[in-house]
């Protein structure tokens, strides 16, 4: 009886929808375009390639596309972020996060953009739902080079001609969005003078360092800004 129990509790375990939709092994990137179909010819490569590279000088954006014969059982959006992230799609800057990935699976017939937050702005849902159709049909027809011909065009083409007006929009905060990170700031900024006894001047250059970094790096930029700020201001002699 324990021994079928045993076997039971194996076969979930293992044979689980979760458990399945786990890949294994996540595949290494080889170039702007990785093809592990070999469905996709040379010549495609390069061109994109030198797209990708024209793309990164204009607007310091990464581009990476990766060309599967299967991804299993596995979640796209789930499989697609862990190829974002261990690839390291968004470069050296990683704080900022421009990057996007392109994933085209040959046998699920399935097209995933991946971008970064960095980029979110101009790939909105439906917009990334209109460009995975249109670089699905001549995927449907075995076109597999056209596709990623047309991922590589389609995406070079849209965040050149968008990054200049998401440039301005970068400048203007969202204040709805910026309310609560900027309340937890607030909140910081109190907190820190009351520990250092009620030093104004910590208190103000806290608050003007987080507010700065979060114009420019989001959240992540506040608290590093912010951080900064009190460390800094306490290694130089106020208490």
């Amino acid at each position: 009886m324990k021994r079928l129990l045993f076997i039971v509790l194996f076969c979930v375990l293992v044979f689980s929808p979760r458990a399945l939709a786990q890949p294994a092994v996540l595949p290494l990137q080889k170039d702007v375009v990785t093809d592990y179909s070999e469905y996709v010819d040379r010549a495609t490569e390069d061109k994109v390639k030198i797209l990708a590279q024209e793309l990164r000088r204009v607007t310091s954006v990464n581009l990476a596309i990766v060309v599967l014969r299967t991804i299993g059982t596995a979640d796209a959006d789930v499989y697609g972020r862990d190829l974002y992230r261990q690839w390291r799609v968004a470069g050296s800057e990683e704080a900022l996060d421009r990057g996007i990935l392109v994933m085209i699976s040959i046998v699920e017939r399935l097209v995933k953009i991946i971008p970064g937050r960095g980029v979110e702005e101009i790939f909105s849902p439906q917009v990334r739902h209109d460009m995975e159709f249109a670089i699905l049909a001549p995927l449907s027809r075995g076109d597999f080079s056209r596709s990623v011909m047309l991922a590589g065009v389609a995406i070079t083409h849209l965040v050149t001609n968008e990054w200049p007006k998401a440039g301005q929009m970068r400048g203007v905060i969202n204040w709805k969005k910026a309310s609560l990170p900027l309340f937890f700031l607030l909140l910081a900024t109190v907190a820190l003078m009351v520990v250092s006894g009620g030093d104004y001047l910590i208190g103000f250059i806290v608050l003007v360092a987080g507010f700065f970094g979060y114009v420019l790096l989001d959240s992540v930029g506040m608290l590093l800004g912010a951080a900064l700020a009190y460390f800094l201001t306490i290694s130089g002699g106020r208490k």
